[in-house]
């Protein structure tokens, strides 16, 4: 199929049953509207969409029709979603680096990073993992440590894609603490930690999207991404212990198209409360990918967020080649 009939066929679909309705409920959302994630199925977006997609049919009868567009760290995604109509038929899930990182990173034919999007709301936090293949020799974060500062060649590692945060935090820890590292970028977390399971790479920060292999047997966890240690994993160090104020906090967003009708933006807005905060979402989410919190903002509150972790990436970004740039 190609771009122009893909695209139609989102704009044409659910057009039978766009769903009248109330506006204080579920009703004036179309009842099979469709989610375009940035990701590839299995990363961290693709996670919380699916487990709001499934509340959002068992609770209120809206049977979302997923898909997934990976390329260009989302750009991809952003671009067809640009394209449709602002009726409340399609929404989009991304990562943060899609509003945080990319508009910097890639061209685009407007400044403002939020250009034709309503954002609506954060939908999940999780903390990135430092971590190995099950069969490196690597065992520790200080293992790793003394191996990139010596390697004669640099260590290969992993990303869901140039730009990505996996990208942006292994470039700030390669620069903290003096390691020899080469990026391998993937399309998406999950390609990517897909990847290191094979050893294709030797390291990658790995999202919540990993854990699965790791119960497998397949990933070795070093170290977490965050200010403090997981409660989940008790014993494996926090990054912030060996380099101070290091925080892999990462985060995702729902977005609208700008023009949709404010009833519609609010009507959603108040399903992904309910969702985010229903024991349905939280237990999907443990279940299949323990370590996303089913965090929730909305209105003023991400907007904000959204500025704040745009001034954070800011300072990153000089670290990353001229020629991603």
């Amino acid at each position: 199929m190609n771009r122009r009939h893909f695209l139609a066929a989102l704009a044409g679909l659910a057009a039978a049953r766009a769903g009248a309705g109330e506006v204080n409920g579920a009703r004036i959302i179309p009842e099979r509207p469709t989610l375009l994630v940035a990701v590839a199925a299995g990363g961290g977006p693709d996670a919380v969409a699916r487990a709001i997609a499934a509340y959002l049919a068992d609770r209120h009868g809206i049977h979302a029709r997923i898909v997934n567009l990976p390329d260009a760290n989302g750009e991809r995604a952003l671009a067809d979603f640009l394209e449709l109509p602002a009726d409340g038929r399609a929404w989009l899930v991304a990562a943060d680096s899609l509003v945080v990182v990319n508009p910097v990173l890639y061209p685009r034919a407007f400044a403002d990073p939020l250009h034709g999007l309503a954002p609506v709301a954060q939908i999940g936090s999780n903390f990135f993992f430092l971590a190995v293949g099950a069969e490196d020799p690597i065992k520790s974060l200080a293992e790793f440590v003394l191996e990139a500062r010596a390697a004669e060649r640099p260590l290969n590692y992993a990303s869901g894609g140039i730009g990505s945060m996996h990208h942006l935090l292994m470039a700030d820890l390669a620069q903290r603490l003096g390691l020899r590292l080469n990026h391998v970028p993937y399309k998406g977390g999950g390609a990517a930690a897909t990847g290191l399971a094979r050893g294709d790479v030797r390291v990658a920060f790995a999202g919540a999207s990993a854990l699965p292999l790791v119960r497998a047997g397949k990933l070795r966890l070093l170290a977490v991404a965050a200010p403090q240690r997981s409660p989940r994993f008790p014993d494996l160090p926090s990054l912030a212990e060996a380099v101070p104020g290091f925080d892999g906090t990462l985060w995702f967003g729902w977005y609208g198209r700008s023009g949709t009708p404010a009833a519609i933006r609010e009507a959603m807005r108040g399903l992904l409360q309910d969702a985010m905060t229903s024991p349905q979402v939280s237990a999907a989410l443990d279940r299949q990918h323990g370590g996303i919190s089913p965090t929730f903002a909305s209105g003023p509150a991400f907007h904000a967020l959204i500025e704040r972790e745009r001034e954070r990436f800011a300072r990153l970004l000089p670290l990353l080649p001229e020629q991603t740039r």
